[in-house]
């Protein structure tokens, strides 16, 4: 396969714009079959209601989550974060995330990580750096969540989660962009979910990651009406979570009772 160098100066989703091409692993492989997305055009002129390609995210989380975030957005490039209703995707909480930017130090800290999230690495992540969850000597996550933050795009990236053992977990990254209070570059919607689910998981902690592959979703790749995708579907046929069907409002947020003391 050939394949090109890097130009260092170009951002993730130009050189993704490039022909076509995928980035994965710092290079940039040949086309793909998905490669005809470039006349999308840009994010704030498409039409709302489409998703990605089926083949572009490949769990239900990241394509129910991306659809909640384009319906909410509209015709604007991201939605705010205080519109985010928890009881609408209560069922995809436990995948999700929230990172907050500071853009200014290069620095991203998960403020909000779902259960399952955190039973991957086996602690709670709430104000640990996004980058600490790499596991040292791994590459720094900061270029992805700078994509998505600088270029209004979202993204989907494949990873292969490792435990101390050198047992394997595959994994889907989604980050998408928010506004918080009127600014931008400030927080990121995510989703992080097993590919499959190993039976070790729970029992050992993933201690390091690194990315397979990387697909810039705005405006790189084909879209598909909503009435031929199952996102817009499943997210309105939700069941009820079990001794939660009656959430509290606290200001912005969903409290749902129950739970282990």
């Amino acid at each position: 396969m050939a394949a090109w160098r890097v130009n260092p100066n170009q951002s993730l989703s130009e050189r993704a714009a490039l022909d076509g091409h995928k980035v994965c692993a710092g290079l940039l492989t040949e086309p793909s079959a998905v490669s005809s997305a470039a006349r999308i055009g840009p994010i704030s002129n498409r039409s709302p209601g489409t998703v990605p390609r089926r083949d572009t995210m490949k769990h239900p989380t990241s394509r129910m989550l991306y659809h909640y975030w384009d319906r909410l957005r509209g015709t604007r490039a991201a939605p705010e974060r205080s519109e985010i209703e928890p009881g609408e995707i209560r069922n995809l909480l436990s995948e999700s995330l929230i990172l907050e930017l500071d853009m200014a130090r290069s620095d991203a800290t998960v403020r909000l990580a779902g259960t399952r999230v955190c039973a991957l690495f086996g602690r709670e992540l709430r104000g640990s750096a996004f980058a600490a969850i790499w596991g040292a000597g791994q590459a720094d996550p900061w270029r992805l969540v700078e994509t998505v933050a600088v270029d209004t795009v979202g993204i989907v990236a494949g990873l292969r989660g490792k435990t101390q053992r050198d047992e394997q977990i595959d994994l889907e990254l989604l980050l998408l962009p928010l506004r918080h209070r009127g600014q931008t570059q400030v927080r990121l919607l995510g989703a992080l979910s097993p590919k499959v689910v190993p039976q070790w998981l729970g029992l050992r902690p993933v201690e390091r990651l690194e990315s397979v592959s990387l697909r810039v979703l705005d405006p790189t790749y084909d879209v598909i009406d909503l009435a031929r995708n199952d996102a817009a579907a499943n997210l309105r046929n939700l069941p009820e979570p079990a001794n939660d069907s009656l959430p509290v409002r606290r200001g912005h947020l969903m409290v749902h009772p129950g739970g282990r003391a």
